[in-house]
């Protein structure tokens, strides 16, 4: 069964995608080519994030909801991190505050849309 993921490789969804199905079948896609993709039958599912800890629900909820014959097939809940880094003196001595949510993390749910994210290692 070929999986499109929203791609590049080594993205949160490649790595989903990895943990969810395995390598074999696997295909990297840009959003408008994945749902395409799916539409017109050339991959059965797809790995896309609908909800983030960081941004709630992702521009892609209407796109997956918008899919016909969509059923959750997974739900692969990941905590996303990012990093701020900067040369030293390059935000000329200002030191922003930053925080993260505690909070349960990627929620994503796994559709013949699967739906994930996870930082790579």
């Amino acid at each position: 069964m070929r999986t499109a993921y929203l791609g590049p490789a080594g993205s949160w969804t490649h790595q989903a995608a990895l943990d969810l199905f395995g390598e074999a079948s696997l295909v990297p896609l840009a959003r408008d080519e994945l749902f395409a993709a799916y539409v017109a039958g050339t991959v059965e599912q797809v790995c896309v994030p609908v909800i983030t800890s960081i941004v709630g629900l992702t521009p892609y909820m209407d796109a997956v909801l918008d899919l016909p014959a969509v059923t959750v097939v997974a739900e692969y809940p990941q905590m996303l991190g990012y990093s701020l880094l900067a040369r030293p003196g390059a935000a000329g001595g200002y030191r922003p505050s930053v925080r993260a949510s505690g909070g349960a993390g990627g929620n994503q749910a796994v559709a013949r849309s699967c739906n994930a994210a996870r930082a790579p290692h």
